[in-house]
Formats: C-alpha cells, sequence, structure tokens
C-alpha cells in the first residue's frame, strides 16, 4: 500500500506497520518484508599474508575508503592552502609583490631626487621655471621676513568687513542665548579661534574676511613687477640672516648658503637692470 500526501488521515490507520530492522528500500513499495539475518558472511576470504584484510563488508570497505579519501583530499587542500603565493605558477612573481616593489620604488624615488628634480612647493619643478616664478618662489619660503603678518591682527579692520556683510560677532558663550538675527537685521555669526579672520554663521557656511588682495601668495606676488620682486627677497634674505646670526639655532651651514642665495640674487637683479635699459 503506498500513501502520497493526499491520502485522508484514516488511510494511516491502516498503513502496514513496519520493524525497526526492516531495510530502507522496503519503503518506497510499502510491503512488509521479512526480517535480514544480522549474521554476516563474509563474501571474500582474506588475502594470503595479510591478517584482518577481507572481513568486513563492501559497505564498510566502501565507508573506510570514502573517509581516508575524504581525509587526504582535505589535507591536501590545506596544504595548497597554506602554500606561499610565490610557489604558484612556477615560482612567478604575483601582482600584489609588484604592486608592492613599485611603491618602495615610487617612496625611494621620491625620497633620493634632487631638489632640481622635485619641489615640493609647486607643480612646476625648478628647471623649468621661469626668472621671475623663481624669484616668488624664493619670497613665498621667507615672505614673513619683509612683508607685515597676515591676516591682519586689526580688531577694528574685522569689525568693519563683518558691518558690511551686515553680521555680528557673537562668543561662543553667548551663542546659545542671542537671537539669530538682530533688530538691526545682523545675522550671528562666531569666530574660529585658530583661524584669524574666519567665522561661521547659523548654518555652519564659513565667512572668510580675510583681506585676500593682500594675502602673500603665488598669484599677488606673480602681479608684482619683478624689479620690486628681487627687492623684497633681498630684503627678505637679509633680514632672515640677521636674525639667525643672533638666534639660539645658530645654523652655520645655513648662514653660507644665506650669503651665497643673497650674492646670486643681486647678480640676477643687476642683470635685469642692465637688460632694461
Amino acid at each position: 500500500m503506498t500513501l502520497d500526501d493526499d491520502a485522508p488521515l484514516s488511510a494511516l490507520a491502516k498503513a502496514p506497520k513496519f520493524d525497526d530492522d526492516l531495510p530502507l528500500s522496503s519503503l518506497a513499495d510499502g510491503v512488509q518484508k521479512p526480517k535480514v539475518s544480522r549474521q554476516l558472511t563474509p563474501k571474500a576470504s582474506p588475502k594470503a599474508g595479510i591478517k584482518g584484510k577481507g572481513k568486513g563488508t563492501p559497505l564498510k570497505r566502501r565507508m573506510i575508503e570514502s573517509s581516508s579519501s575524504s581525509s587526504s583530499s582535505d589535507s591536501d587542500s590545506s596544504s595548497d592552502s597554506n602554500a606561499p603565493i610565490a610557489n604558484h605558477k612556477g615560482g612567478k612573481k604575483t601582482p600584489a609583490k609588484k604592486s608592492k616593489m613599485a611603491l618602495l620604488k615610487r617612496t625611494s624615488t621620491a625620497e633620493t631626487m634632487g631638489e632640481d628634480e622635485i619641489e615640493s612647493g609647486g607643480a612646476v619643478s625648478k628647471k623649468q621655471r621661469l626668472p621671475k616664478e623663481q624669484v616668488v618662489a624664493d619670497l613665498l619660503c621667507r615672505w614673513w621676513y619683509v612683508l607685515p603678518d597676515w591676516p591682519p591682527d586689526d580688531e577694528a579692520y574685522f569689525k568693519a568687513e563683518l558691518e558690511k556683510k551686515n553680521l555680528r560677532k557673537v562668543t561662543l558663550a553667548e551663542w546659545d542665548w542671542e537671537p539669530e538675527v538682530d533688530s538691526k537685521g545682523r545675522a550671528k555669526v562666531y569666530e574660529l579661534s585658530q583661524f584669524r579672520g574666519l567665522y561661521r554663521d547659523i548654518s555652519g557656511t564659513l565667512q572668510d574676511l580675510r583681506p585676500k588682495d593682500l594675502c602673500p601668495c603665488y598669484a599677488n606676488f606673480m602681479k608684482k613687477d619683478i624689479s620690486e620682486l628681487y627687492d623684497l627677497l633681498l630684503k627678505a634674505l637679509e633680514n632672515q640672516l640677521q636674525q639667525l646670526v643672533t638666534s639660539k639655532y645658530y645654523d652655520p651651514q645655513l648662514e653660507a648658503q644665506l650669503k651665497v642665495m643673497i650674492t646670486r640674487v643681486k647678480s640676477q637683479q643687476e642683470q635685469h637692470n642692465n637688460g632694461k635699459r
């Protein structure tokens, strides 16, 4: 008697009973088969000279062989996974090792290249700079020896700039208690203590009130005449040398470099002035 999924539950009561020793193949037919004797008779005699071989059933031997083969494959796969990458494909270098070597090469190249080949101050190398660009580059390294501080430490200047933009400065201690806009229509801002002249409003927008036309930057220096740049650079070098001699961090090697640089800039300035005549 075969039972399907759509059979009524009452049919289960009429189903034949099976015992625990019935082979699984009998369940498909739904018919009770006689019990299988537990006594096992070996089908093959053991080989001569080898004890204990051939006594197990074919099923048992297959299970042992399957277990041993699976263990062997696991050990092989484990040994393969733990093997160095360089051992694969005939010991050739892997892309990961190539990329690492390339990174080391780039790093060592950047560290060993001279000042003429790499310049950290700009995108143009020193060899490709025009005379004016070189003067500007040298001045950018020491502008504070000849020009006033920037941004200026002038509270009156920034107060006037705030009025121009209809803003008012509020301290952080008073920020939560001050209205966003006062009776005069001025929005509140607070100053960034680490950056003079920079403020943030209630929306977090940055308000830069520093005098951009006076900023000691490449763009502003390139607008100046080269004669003025030579004068600024010479004055900066002389002031730097003077402060170095009286400094507790005196460096004789730097002093010699500054003296050579002053001589070179004076020669270039003289050549420029003679060329203008």
